[in-house]
């Protein structure tokens, strides 16, 4: 009867360890690059998301422009109507998208008040001196005070005391005549000279002053509130109308940190 020796098993080796070992690094680094990999997807979905959104808002603001515009130039929108509004404060039209439930309200502010700043749309040398001392006594840190388009005159009815401050200068006269006829809501030159009589301004400043003043505003601030669900996005334009002729100088958008200066009323 032939023994059979039992074969004695091996004590295990260094290099299973290190087999073993070397598995878990290639899992580690199997699993940071496929985390890699999801957050690229995830930032490269963020990106197209972002761009689609850039995209239809591009075009809902070009469709807000166009609609406004057509509502602008319509004939019973009159200089008249305008003026109104702005004093009103009211929402001037709205026009409802039902599938869409979304809502776009119009609202009109004169924006004439403001200083012109592309001079080299001034033929009139004077008009651009009085222009360019005027833009060198606002603010710098007040860019709202200033367009870049329409008429050099600037209304009375709308503009603010900072520019009321710079088209006077160092003169406290002009300055007191001026407000005191925007105050009391001077409608022609004779009441604006009237103001500046009783401030004690003298006949030659009057007279220089009084042609640099707007009595029926053309140009208008058109704000734009597009209102969906919870959300709002908010839209203007600076629009221009003289007779049968109608302009868009500028549409854009506003952020929410620009909308406080845009979307207040300034007419007080």
């Amino acid at each position: 009867m032939t023994r059979t020796t039992p074969t004695r098993a091996r004590p295990a080796s260094g290099r299973s360890g290190f087999v073993f070992v070397l598995v878990l690094m290639l899992m580690a680094v199997s699993t940071i690059v496929i985390a890699g990999a999801l957050r690229r997807a995830a930032v490269l979905d963020l990106i197209v998301e972002r761009q689609l959104e850039s995209y239809r808002l591009h075009h809902e603001m070009l469709g807000v422009r166009d609609w406004v515009h057509q509502w602008f130039k319509r004939p019973e929108t009159t200089a008249e109507k305008l003026a109104e509004m702005a004093r009103s404060g009211e929402v001037a039209d709205r026009l409802v998208l039902e599938g869409e439930n979304l809502v776009f309200l119009i609202s009109v502010i004169d924006g004439q008040g403001t200083v012109l700043r592309d001079l080299s749309l001034v033929k009139d040398a004077a008009a651009r001196d009085f222009l360019a001392q005027t833009l060198s006594r606002l603010p710098a840190d007040r860019p709202e005070l200033t367009r870049r388009a329409g008429p050099p005159t600037i209304s009375l009815a709308s503009a603010s005391d900072e520019v009321l401050e710079a088209m006077a200068g160092d003169n406290n006269d002009l300055f007191n005549g001026l407000a005191d006829a925007r105050d009391k809501n001077a409608k022609n030159t004779t009441e604006l000279m009237q103001a500046l009589d009783r401030a004690g301004v003298d006949n030659q400043t009057a007279q220089e002053i009084a042609p640099r003043i707007a009595f029926q505003t053309t140009l208008w601030r058109l704000n734009v509130e597009a209102v969906h669900a919870e959300t709002i996005r908010r839209y203007t334009l600076l629009s221009e109308k003289a007779g049968n002729i109608s302009l868009v100088h500028e549409w854009r958008s506003v952020s929410n940190s620009e909308a406080a200066q845009v979307f207040q009323t300034e007419i007080e």
